[in-house]
């Protein structure tokens, strides 16, 4: 080997090294960009559950603006994340983005109650319908026995609250047995709580008497039945029939608003 090989070699060499290390630097750096991005995902997921948890027990009620600078403050995250935590419950119709200044809780007009309940309906269907083979273990015949006691209970104490409150509480359960965890998620993400809120600060206070608390626990005891009998579409047939009644009574005239019935 000639010198002039030697000296081309150990250049060649020498060049390599910093390409090396400049691709080691590379591979820290998009690692610690993954890191972030990942980081920031899981203060975005924080943020939302947050925010969900809040609407759920009550805290944000339909009508409310949400503003970043409060929210900066409950959470100790920063405004960038609350706004993409923000445009992220607007896309799932959780809140309303309001331009410059944060966010609201929607509210739920008397003529949208029917589609939600639609919405409602469908999820709770399937739920229904995937639960029924499994409906006679007795350990499910348990849950469905105490959520049916729930409901009794809340229809004899007379409060609207507790009464609208129990209805969800047993297809919650419902939906747990049907082995689909995906079922509540839908159902939490159509804005159910506050929407049942909603509904029973309004419309069925005013429409509901003692003879509907009877006939919709009755008609969930045949759900109930259908259910742990294994019968899928009389369980379904009632549930759309008691679906049908309740839209009847929201749209009731007895429901309507003082300033509606003028």
């Amino acid at each position: 080997m000639t010198q002039n090989q030697k000296t081309d070699g150990i250049m060649q060499s020498q060049q390599k090294k910093p390409g090396i290390k400049h691709n080691r630097q590379l591979q820290r750096e998009q690692s610690s960009v993954r890191q972030k991005r990942q980081g920031g995902k899981l203060l975005e997921a924080q943020a939302t559950e947050h925010i969900l948890q809040k609407i759920w027990d009550g805290i944000y009620v339909p009508g409310q603006r949400l503003v970043v600078a409060d929210l900066v403050e409950e959470t100790g995250l920063r405004q960038g994340v609350i706004r993409d935590a923000l445009r992220i419950l607007a896309g799932e119709g959780m809140v309303e983005l309001i331009p410059n200044k944060g966010a609201r809780i929607p509210r739920f007009d008397r003529n949208d109650v029917p589609n939600v309940i639609r919405a409602i309906e469908a999820v709770c269907a399937a739920g229904l319908q995937y639960a029924a083979p499994h409906a006679h273990l007795p350990a499910n015949r348990k849950r469905l026995k105490d959520a049916m006691q729930a409901i009794y209970a809340a229809a004899k104490n007379g409060n609207v609250k507790d009464f609208v409150n129990s209805l969800p509480d047993y297809h919650y359960v419902v939906n747990d047995i049907s082995g689909n965890p995906y079922y509540n998620i839908f159902v939490d993400r159509i804005h159910l709580n506050a929407f049942l809120r909603e509904l029973t600060n309004g419309l069925l206070s005013r429409a509901m008497t003692g003879e509907h608390w009877k006939v919709f626990a009755d008609q969930y005891q045949a759900i109930t039945d259908a259910l742990i009998a294994g019968n899928t579409q009389q369980a379904l047939a009632i549930y759309a029939a008691h679906t049908q009644s309740l839209i009847d009574l929201i749209q009731s005239p007895a429901a309507a608003p003082a300033s509606a019935k003028r």
